[in-house]
Protein backbone atom coordinates (compact mmCIF):
# COMPACT_ATOMS: atom_id res chain seq x y z
CA UNK A 1 0.00 0.00 0.00
CA UNK A 2 1.26 3.47 -1.19
CA UNK A 3 0.49 6.77 1.01
CA UNK A 4 1.41 9.53 -0.50
CA UNK A 5 1.29 13.13 0.91
CA UNK A 6 -1.59 14.64 2.32
CA UNK A 7 -1.53 17.30 5.21
CA UNK A 8 -2.64 18.94 8.27
CA UNK A 9 -4.91 22.14 8.62
CA UNK A 10 -1.58 23.97 8.16
CA UNK A 11 0.96 22.10 6.30
CA UNK A 12 0.91 19.49 3.25
CA UNK A 13 3.63 16.70 2.95
CA UNK A 14 5.06 15.16 -0.24
CA UNK A 15 6.94 12.16 0.97
CA UNK A 16 5.71 8.61 0.26
CA UNK A 17 5.64 5.29 2.41
CA UNK A 18 5.12 1.93 1.17
CA UNK A 19 3.38 -0.79 3.49
CA UNK A 20 4.76 -4.29 2.74
CA UNK A 21 0.78 -5.56 3.40
CA UNK A 22 1.77 -9.14 4.20
CA UNK A 23 4.55 -7.81 7.31
CA UNK A 24 2.65 -4.77 8.27
CA UNK A 25 5.78 -2.95 7.61
CA UNK A 26 6.45 0.28 6.66
CA UNK A 27 9.56 2.08 4.51
CA UNK A 28 9.73 5.85 3.61
CA UNK A 29 10.78 5.43 -0.43
CA UNK A 30 13.48 7.58 -1.10
CA UNK A 31 12.53 9.76 -4.23
CA UNK A 32 14.35 11.92 -7.33
CA UNK A 33 13.01 14.64 -8.53
CA UNK A 34 13.74 15.71 -12.23
CA UNK A 35 10.66 18.30 -11.56
CA UNK A 36 9.33 20.37 -8.54
CA UNK A 37 6.09 18.66 -7.83
CA UNK A 38 3.96 20.98 -5.49
CA UNK A 39 2.94 19.98 -1.95
CA UNK A 40 -0.99 19.97 -2.49
CA UNK A 41 -3.89 18.12 -0.53
CA UNK A 42 -7.21 16.73 -1.95
CA UNK A 43 -5.51 15.55 -4.93
CA UNK A 44 -6.00 12.10 -6.83
CA UNK A 45 -3.47 9.22 -6.98
CA UNK A 46 -3.67 6.14 -9.26
CA UNK A 47 -1.44 3.07 -9.91
CA UNK A 48 -0.71 1.97 -13.48
CA UNK A 49 1.44 -0.41 -14.12
CA UNK A 50 4.80 0.62 -12.47
CA UNK A 51 3.80 4.21 -11.88
CA UNK A 52 1.75 6.33 -9.96
CA UNK A 53 -0.07 9.21 -11.31
CA UNK A 54 -1.45 12.00 -9.61
CA UNK A 55 -3.75 14.68 -10.68
CA UNK A 56 -5.11 18.04 -9.33
CA UNK A 57 -5.29 19.13 -5.70
CA UNK A 58 -5.04 21.85 -3.29
CA UNK A 59 -1.72 24.08 -3.11
CA UNK A 60 -1.40 25.81 0.39
CA UNK A 61 -0.54 28.94 -1.97
CA UNK A 62 -1.38 31.80 -3.88
CA UNK A 63 -1.21 28.92 -6.86
CA UNK A 64 -4.98 27.54 -5.22
CA UNK A 65 -6.04 23.97 -7.32
CA UNK A 66 -3.67 22.72 -10.04
CA UNK A 67 -4.51 20.87 -13.17
CA UNK A 68 -0.97 19.20 -13.31
CA UNK A 69 -0.36 15.60 -13.79
CA UNK A 70 2.89 13.77 -12.04
CA UNK A 71 4.11 9.97 -12.19
CA UNK A 72 6.56 8.66 -9.62
CA UNK A 73 8.34 5.34 -10.98
CA UNK A 74 7.36 2.38 -8.26
CA UNK A 75 10.01 -0.16 -9.37
CA UNK A 76 13.55 0.14 -9.74
CA UNK A 77 14.80 4.05 -9.72
CA UNK A 78 11.96 5.99 -7.26
CA UNK A 79 11.79 8.86 -10.07
CA UNK A 80 9.25 12.14 -9.89
CA UNK A 81 8.29 12.90 -13.51
CA UNK A 82 6.13 15.75 -15.18
CA UNK A 83 3.52 14.09 -17.54
CA UNK A 84 3.18 16.82 -20.61
CA UNK A 85 -0.59 16.12 -22.04
CA UNK A 86 -2.49 17.76 -25.14
CA UNK A 87 -6.00 17.84 -25.32
CA UNK A 88 -9.06 19.90 -23.24
CA UNK A 89 -7.26 19.77 -19.90
CA UNK A 90 -9.59 19.64 -16.85
CA UNK A 91 -9.78 22.88 -14.70
CA UNK A 92 -7.76 22.15 -11.46
CA UNK A 93 -9.87 21.21 -8.83
CA UNK A 94 -9.72 19.18 -5.09
CA UNK A 95 -11.88 17.09 -3.72
CA UNK A 96 -12.06 15.20 -7.10
CA UNK A 97 -11.97 11.30 -7.28
CA UNK A 98 -10.31 9.03 -10.05
CA UNK A 99 -9.90 5.79 -11.04
CA UNK A 100 -8.40 3.54 -13.61
CA UNK A 101 -9.76 1.83 -16.30
CA UNK A 102 -8.10 0.10 -19.55
CA UNK A 103 -5.08 2.10 -19.60
CA UNK A 104 -7.20 5.45 -18.59
CA UNK A 105 -7.15 7.54 -15.84
CA UNK A 106 -10.87 9.21 -15.41
CA UNK A 107 -11.66 11.91 -13.01
CA UNK A 108 -14.42 12.48 -11.57
CA UNK A 109 -15.93 15.77 -10.40
CA UNK A 110 -14.52 18.03 -7.37
CA UNK A 111 -14.76 21.66 -6.78
CA UNK A 112 -12.60 24.69 -7.22
CA UNK A 113 -10.71 26.66 -4.29
CA UNK A 114 -13.74 28.02 -3.03
CA UNK A 115 -15.67 24.51 -3.34
CA UNK A 116 -17.97 25.63 -5.97
CA UNK A 117 -18.29 21.69 -7.79
CA UNK A 118 -17.94 20.45 -11.13
CA UNK A 119 -19.77 18.28 -12.86
CA UNK A 120 -17.60 17.26 -15.60
CA UNK A 121 -15.96 13.90 -16.06
CA UNK A 122 -12.69 13.76 -18.40
CA UNK A 123 -10.39 10.93 -19.13
CA UNK A 124 -7.05 10.81 -19.56
CA UNK A 125 -5.37 8.05 -22.13
CA UNK A 126 -2.01 7.13 -20.51
CA UNK A 127 -0.93 5.57 -23.32
CA UNK A 128 -1.14 8.49 -25.67
CA UNK A 129 -1.11 11.48 -22.63
CA UNK A 130 -4.56 12.89 -24.28
CA UNK A 131 -7.08 14.22 -22.67
CA UNK A 132 -11.05 14.82 -23.45
CA UNK A 133 -14.19 15.33 -21.68
CA UNK A 134 -16.51 12.47 -20.97
CA UNK A 135 -20.38 13.50 -22.58
CA UNK A 136 -23.37 11.08 -21.20
CA UNK A 137 -26.58 11.47 -22.53
CA UNK A 138 -28.19 9.37 -19.48
CA UNK A 139 -28.80 11.42 -16.26
CA UNK A 140 -25.74 11.82 -14.09
CA UNK A 141 -24.87 12.70 -10.17
CA UNK A 142 -25.15 16.08 -9.36
CA UNK A 143 -21.37 17.83 -9.05
CA UNK A 144 -19.83 17.28 -5.59
CA UNK A 145 -16.59 16.90 -3.89
CA UNK A 146 -15.17 14.40 -1.25
CA UNK A 147 -17.08 11.80 -3.21
CA UNK A 148 -15.25 8.00 -3.48
CA UNK A 149 -15.09 5.67 -6.54
CA UNK A 150 -14.70 2.35 -5.73
CA UNK A 151 -13.85 0.13 -9.23
CA UNK A 152 -14.50 -3.61 -10.12
CA UNK A 153 -13.87 -4.67 -13.67
CA UNK A 154 -15.47 -2.61 -16.15
CA UNK A 155 -17.86 -0.80 -13.30
CA UNK A 156 -16.83 2.41 -10.82
CA UNK A 157 -19.33 3.30 -7.69
CA UNK A 158 -19.58 6.64 -6.74
CA UNK A 159 -21.12 7.05 -3.42
CA UNK A 160 -21.39 10.72 -1.54
CA UNK A 161 -19.60 13.54 -1.21
CA UNK A 162 -20.54 17.18 -0.83
CA UNK A 163 -21.94 19.99 -3.00
CA UNK A 164 -22.94 23.57 -2.67
CA UNK A 165 -26.01 25.82 -3.87
CA UNK A 166 -24.70 29.15 -2.61
CA UNK A 167 -24.06 29.17 1.10
CA UNK A 168 -25.97 25.90 1.64
CA UNK A 169 -23.36 22.80 1.75
CA UNK A 170 -25.28 19.67 1.92
CA UNK A 171 -24.09 15.82 1.87
CA UNK A 172 -24.74 13.15 -0.39
CA UNK A 173 -26.00 9.81 0.25
CA UNK A 174 -26.72 8.72 -3.10
CA UNK A 175 -24.90 5.66 -4.87
CA UNK A 176 -24.18 5.48 -8.58
CA UNK A 177 -22.92 3.23 -11.18
CA UNK A 178 -20.64 4.36 -14.33
CA UNK A 179 -19.88 1.97 -17.14
CA UNK A 180 -16.33 2.41 -18.25
CA UNK A 181 -17.41 0.58 -21.90
CA UNK A 182 -20.30 2.83 -22.75
CA UNK A 183 -19.58 5.76 -20.31
CA UNK A 184 -23.28 5.92 -19.17
CA UNK A 185 -24.08 6.81 -15.40
CA UNK A 186 -27.22 4.37 -13.21
CA UNK A 187 -28.14 5.55 -10.37
CA UNK A 188 -28.54 2.38 -7.64
CA UNK A 189 -32.06 3.67 -5.94
CA UNK A 190 -32.70 2.55 -2.86
CA UNK A 191 -35.37 4.41 -0.18
CA UNK A 192 -33.76 6.91 2.13
CA UNK A 193 -33.94 5.16 5.47
CA UNK A 194 -32.11 2.34 4.27
CA UNK A 195 -28.73 4.43 3.00
CA UNK A 196 -26.01 5.28 5.48
CA UNK A 197 -25.93 9.20 6.38
CA UNK A 198 -24.91 11.42 4.08
CA UNK A 199 -21.11 12.44 3.96
CA UNK A 200 -17.73 13.22 2.20
CA UNK A 201 -14.39 12.28 2.45
CA UNK A 202 -15.05 8.54 3.54
CA UNK A 203 -13.11 5.47 2.11
CA UNK A 204 -14.47 3.06 0.04
CA UNK A 205 -14.19 -0.55 -1.90
CA UNK A 206 -15.43 -3.01 -3.83
CA UNK A 207 -15.10 -6.63 -3.37
CA UNK A 208 -17.26 -7.54 -6.25
CA UNK A 209 -20.75 -8.43 -5.15
CA UNK A 210 -20.23 -5.63 -2.30
CA UNK A 211 -19.46 -2.02 -2.21
CA UNK A 212 -18.33 -0.90 1.26
CA UNK A 213 -18.01 2.73 2.99
CA UNK A 214 -16.36 3.62 6.03
CA UNK A 215 -16.40 6.64 7.93
CA UNK A 216 -16.61 10.01 6.55
CA UNK A 217 -17.79 13.32 7.82
CA UNK A 218 -20.82 15.21 7.40
CA UNK A 219 -19.71 19.00 9.05
CA UNK A 220 -16.17 19.68 9.27
CA UNK A 221 -14.86 18.91 13.08
CA UNK A 222 -18.41 18.31 14.14
CA UNK A 223 -19.89 15.20 12.70
CA UNK A 224 -17.61 12.00 11.85
CA UNK A 225 -18.46 8.35 11.28
CA UNK A 226 -16.68 5.27 12.05
CA UNK A 227 -19.64 2.80 10.40
CA UNK A 228 -18.93 0.47 8.14
CA UNK A 229 -21.78 0.24 5.21
CA UNK A 230 -22.01 -2.26 2.51
CA UNK A 231 -24.41 -2.01 -0.88
CA UNK A 232 -25.53 -5.93 -2.01
CA UNK A 233 -25.15 -5.55 -6.30
CA UNK A 234 -27.13 -9.35 -6.00
CA UNK A 235 -29.91 -7.70 -4.19
CA UNK A 236 -29.63 -4.23 -4.07
CA UNK A 237 -29.77 -2.77 -0.68
CA UNK A 238 -27.42 -1.55 1.86
CA UNK A 239 -26.71 -3.24 5.00
CA UNK A 240 -24.68 -1.92 8.29
CA UNK A 241 -22.11 -4.13 9.20
CA UNK A 242 -21.32 -4.12 13.02
CA UNK A 243 -17.81 -4.14 14.08
CA UNK A 244 -16.19 -6.30 17.07
CA UNK A 245 -12.19 -5.45 18.46
CA UNK A 246 -10.31 -2.66 17.97
CA UNK A 247 -12.50 -0.51 15.69
CA UNK A 248 -11.40 2.33 14.34
CA UNK A 249 -12.41 5.45 15.85
CA UNK A 250 -14.54 8.02 13.99
CA UNK A 251 -12.62 10.04 11.30
CA UNK A 252 -12.69 11.24 7.29
CA UNK A 253 -10.02 11.73 4.93
CA UNK A 254 -8.75 8.50 5.81
CA UNK A 255 -6.84 6.16 3.05
CA UNK A 256 -7.29 2.41 2.13
CA UNK A 257 -5.84 -0.08 0.33
CA UNK A 258 -7.19 -3.66 -0.60
CA UNK A 259 -4.98 -6.75 -0.48
CA UNK A 260 -5.41 -10.63 0.12
CA UNK A 261 -9.19 -10.46 1.35
CA UNK A 262 -8.65 -7.19 3.68
CA UNK A 263 -8.87 -3.73 3.57
CA UNK A 264 -6.15 -1.39 5.44
CA UNK A 265 -7.18 1.83 6.63
CA UNK A 266 -4.87 4.34 7.12
CA UNK A 267 -4.60 7.60 9.19
CA UNK A 268 -7.10 10.28 8.67
CA UNK A 269 -8.46 13.48 11.07
CA UNK A 270 -10.33 12.66 14.21
CA UNK A 271 -12.44 14.95 16.04
CA UNK A 272 -11.34 15.97 20.03
CA UNK A 273 -13.42 17.99 22.32
CA UNK A 274 -11.38 20.56 24.26
CA UNK A 275 -12.20 22.77 27.36
CA UNK A 276 -11.75 26.32 26.53
CA UNK A 277 -12.74 28.84 29.25
CA UNK A 278 -15.21 26.91 30.39
CA UNK A 279 -17.20 26.02 27.08
CA UNK A 280 -16.34 22.86 25.22
CA UNK A 281 -14.79 23.11 21.58
CA UNK A 282 -14.19 20.67 19.15
CA UNK A 283 -11.09 20.73 17.17
CA UNK A 284 -9.22 18.29 15.08
CA UNK A 285 -6.07 15.31 15.45
CA UNK A 286 -4.57 12.91 13.27
CA UNK A 287 -4.11 9.41 13.25
CA UNK A 288 -1.05 7.55 12.33
CA UNK A 289 -2.58 3.72 12.70
CA UNK A 290 -3.47 1.34 10.34
CA UNK A 291 -6.20 -1.27 10.54
CA UNK A 292 -6.78 -4.08 9.23
CA UNK A 293 -10.32 -5.11 8.07
CA UNK A 294 -10.88 -9.21 6.76
CA UNK A 295 -13.55 -9.85 4.58
CA UNK A 296 -15.92 -12.63 5.61
CA UNK A 297 -15.84 -15.84 2.83
CA UNK A 298 -19.69 -15.88 3.26
CA UNK A 299 -21.00 -12.21 3.94
CA UNK A 300 -24.50 -14.01 5.03
CA UNK A 301 -22.84 -16.28 7.48
CA UNK A 302 -24.43 -15.84 10.78
CA UNK A 303 -22.28 -16.52 13.84
CA UNK A 304 -23.65 -20.06 15.04
CA UNK A 305 -22.27 -21.40 10.93
CA UNK A 306 -19.11 -19.40 11.74
CA UNK A 307 -18.59 -21.55 14.86
CA UNK A 308 -19.52 -24.67 13.18
CA UNK A 309 -17.20 -24.03 10.67
CA UNK A 310 -14.54 -23.31 13.03
CA UNK A 311 -14.92 -26.70 14.56
CA UNK A 312 -15.16 -28.37 11.52
CA UNK A 313 -12.67 -26.74 9.61
CA UNK A 314 -10.12 -27.51 12.73
CA UNK A 315 -11.46 -31.38 13.66
CA UNK A 316 -12.00 -30.03 17.05
CA UNK A 317 -14.00 -32.95 19.00
CA UNK A 318 -17.45 -31.62 20.16
CA UNK A 319 -19.32 -33.05 23.42
CA UNK A 320 -22.90 -32.38 22.08
CA UNK A 321 -23.74 -31.07 25.60
CA UNK A 322 -20.67 -28.66 26.08
CA UNK A 323 -22.42 -26.57 23.08
CA UNK A 324 -25.83 -24.56 22.33
CA UNK A 325 -28.17 -27.02 20.82
CA UNK A 326 -28.78 -24.50 17.67
CA UNK A 327 -24.81 -24.33 17.12
CA UNK A 328 -24.69 -28.56 17.45
CA UNK A 329 -27.82 -29.08 15.08
CA UNK A 330 -25.87 -26.40 12.25
CA UNK A 331 -22.87 -28.41 12.99
CA UNK A 332 -24.73 -31.82 12.04
CA UNK A 333 -26.09 -30.31 8.90
CA UNK A 334 -23.15 -29.07 7.99
CA UNK A 335 -21.04 -32.72 8.96
CA UNK A 336 -20.02 -34.96 5.77
CA UNK A 337 -23.10 -37.50 5.68
CA UNK A 338 -20.99 -40.48 3.99
CA UNK A 339 -17.57 -41.73 2.99
CA UNK A 340 -18.05 -39.94 -0.36
CA UNK A 341 -18.53 -36.54 0.77
CA UNK A 342 -15.07 -35.05 1.94
CA UNK A 343 -15.46 -31.78 1.35
CA UNK A 344 -15.36 -29.26 4.24
CA UNK A 345 -16.41 -26.01 4.97
CA UNK A 346 -13.45 -23.25 4.60
CA UNK A 347 -12.33 -21.64 7.61
CA UNK A 348 -14.00 -18.22 8.42
CA UNK A 349 -12.32 -15.13 9.88
CA UNK A 350 -13.95 -13.81 12.77
CA UNK A 351 -12.08 -10.64 13.47
CA UNK A 352 -13.31 -7.37 11.99
CA UNK A 353 -10.53 -4.88 12.64
CA UNK A 354 -6.54 -4.64 14.43
CA UNK A 355 -4.18 -2.47 14.90
CA UNK A 356 -1.15 -2.97 12.82
CA UNK A 357 1.42 -0.43 12.59
CA UNK A 358 1.88 3.53 13.27
CA UNK A 359 3.59 5.86 11.03
CA UNK A 360 3.17 9.62 9.92
CA UNK A 361 0.15 10.79 11.32
CA UNK A 362 -1.83 13.06 8.18
CA UNK A 363 -4.56 12.98 5.94
CA UNK A 364 -3.53 11.10 2.91
CA UNK A 365 -3.96 9.45 -0.41
CA UNK A 366 -4.02 5.72 -0.93
CA UNK A 367 -4.21 4.46 -4.21
CA UNK A 368 -5.49 0.66 -3.88
CA UNK A 369 -4.24 -2.54 -5.11
CA UNK A 370 -0.78 -2.49 -5.02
Amino acid sequence: MVVYGGGMIDKCYEDVFVMDLATGVWERMETEKRVAVPKTLSQTAVVWKDKMVTYGGMTMTETGCISSVYELTLKGANVWNAVATTGPTPQGRKGHAAAIYNSKMYVFFGADLRSNPFSDVSCLDLTTKTWRQVTTNTRQPAGRQGHTVATYGSKAYLFGGMTRDGLKMSWKNDLWVFDFITETWTELYTPANTRPKGRYSQSSWCTGRYVYIFGGDANEFTKYFNDLWRYDLVLGKWEEVKLHGDVPSPRSGHGVGVWGGCAYIYGGEKPRKRSLGGSSAVQVSYSSTTYKLPHFVDHHTSLKDIAARYLLSNSIPVNPSSIPPDVFATLTNLAPKGPHNKKRPRNTPTSASANVKRKPSRLCVSPPGL
